[in-house]
């Protein structure tokens, strides 16, 4: 009945401002159309705003107050895109300030580190280690690879062989090996060569040389592409700045926030008689805080649960001046859908810069059993912060003018543009050069030695001479 009390209203309403040239009153009736139907409808919705002394000021209230919050809960693709990066504190710190992607970052931690009983609370009591390490972490293990396909790089469940080689394709002096025998060389004449390239941790801190055996788990384990094919990720001087833009921005929407409500006095009329709304802007800016650390403390845990290695140059190279560069040679795999593919950081066509890229792996270390209860209990309290920091901010912001909502809309998006920024190499597709199926070792032995071409068929040896000048055996 109210529906039809409010309908008759409006076409009392509209009756009144038309004209009598127009329409006749009680000889004509008012001829209603589909368009007609779909109006009256649509004023109808708009009853609620007609009451208000000021429509605009609470239609922008209710949309930016009620809708903007929310979005900052959601945006799982792009949490899970910036954090197949990241490596260090400052990226995750930067990740923390106006996030996007509450939930993903929260439930991810879960998933990753949480006690068991979370994992049971949000559904994921019986998920294998690989499904949360393939979405969440940047790790390669026994259970998750990357590997090349026609649009980039991609995750997948399962083991591939994509072998990394070292190689030096300058005439004279060409040389082909596998990171293992690059670290750890054969002896020589009774003595144990240098190695060409050296081990160190993400904090540039040189690993102490251990067993051979015990670290041979690094280079049977399939590569990282993610962090070594795209941009190079070890520039890492921009990082602290992003991060000291991201803050600026964030503390300058929690000024502007300040300056309406105590300045200005803007005011939210909804809410005027149920709390002041200077107590709102501190419930609003305390929540965001405590939201901001338990995103940071989440984000963190699901960083560090990974092992960083990284391959420098080693002295050996530098004393020969060899011009060493890396390829992933990606063989074929017709059951798990993999072409074969070689895989180049630079273009090979161009002349060597003589500048050696850091080779990153990322990989899941043995954790001791006091190393877990403690992310357990981290993850526990990064998700207790987020909850009670995200119910305290709407709360507040639900008190404030809009506008204070719109700042924090505003710096969001903004903030989400400078990550996305950061991470802009991953839209670079590497260096590729599509193989020969079942002839992909043969194909790259032939490039290296400075060959063209060869004609399939049974395999052959490949030499050079001392001269430089290749030497084939078999059909080329």
């Amino acid at each position: 009945m109210s529906f039809v009390i409010s309908l008759e209203r409006i076409l009392r309403l509209s009756n009144k401002m038309l004209t009598s040239d127009q329409y006749r009153l009680g000889s004509r009736r008012l001829n209603l159309n589909r368009s007609s139907w779909g109006f009256l409808l649509f004023a109808f919705s708009m009853l609620p705003i007609a009451h208000s002394l000021d429509p605009a000021a609470q239609f922008a209230t209710s949309l930016f107050t009620d809708f903007a919050p929310l979005l900052a809960l959601f945006g799982e693709e792009p949490a899970k895109q910036y954090l197949s990066q990241s490596v260090s504190w400052q990226e995750d710190l930067l990740f923390a300030i106006a996030p996007l992607g509450i939930l993903t970052i929260v439930i991810g931690a879960i998933r990753v580190a949480g006690y068991a009983w979370l994992r049971t609370l949000i559904g994921r009591a019986r998920e294998p280690t690989g499904v949360s390490e393939m979405e969440y972490l940047s790790s390669t293990s026994e259970n998750v690879y990357e590997f090349y396909d026609r649009k980039g790089i991609v995750r997948q469940l399962g083991n591939q062989k994509i072998h990394p080689v070292l190689f030096d394709n300058t005439p004279g002096s060409q040389v082909v090996m596998d990171l293992l025998k690059a670290e750890y060389p054969e002896e020589t004449g009774g003595r144990l060569q240098e190695p060409y390239i050296r081990k160190r941790d993400k904090f540039n801190r040189e690993i102490q040389p251990t067993d051979p055996e015990a670290s041979r788990k690094w280079y049977v384990l399939p590569p990282n592409l993610t962090l070594n094919a795209h941009a190079p990720i070890d520039d890492r001087f921009w990082i602290p700045i992003w991060t000291g833009m991201a803050l600026i921005i964030q503390l300058g929407a929690v000024a502007f926030q300040a300056v309406a409500t105590y300045s200005l006095k803007w005011r939210n009329p909804d809410f005027a008689n149920f709390y002041d709304p200077k107590l709102a802007f501190p419930l609003a800016s305390g929540g965001l805080f405590v939201l901001c650390t338990g995103i940071f403390i989440c984000a963190r845990v699901i960083e560090s649960t990974t092992q960083k290695i990284v391959w420098d140059e080693g002295q050996r190279s530098k004393d020969e001046a060899k011009h060493l560069r890396v390829m992933w040679i990606q063989q074929h795999n017709a059951e798990a859908s993999v072409e074969p593919y070689a895989i180049y950081r630079n273009d090979p066509s161009l002349p060597y810069d003589r500048v050696f890229r850091p080779i990153w792996g990322s990989f899941l270390p043995v954790v001791e059993p006091r190393k877990t209860k403690s992310a357990e209990l981290l993850v526990f309290v990064g998700m207790t912060f987020s909850t009670v920091g995200f119910l305290a901010q709407v709360i507040g912001l639900r008190g404030l003018h809009f506008s204070a909502t719109l700042a924090q809309l505003f710096a969001t998006i903004v903030v989400t543009g400078i990550r996305s920024w950061v991470r802009k190499g991953l839209s670079i597709p590497p260096f590729t050069e599509q193989l020969k199926k079942g002839y992909e070792i043969d194909q790259v032995a032939l490039k290296i030695a400075g060959l063209r071409s060869c004609f399939p068929g049974p395999r052959y040896s490949y030499w050079r001479d001392v001269d430089g000048m290749p030497t084939v055996h078999g059909h080329v």
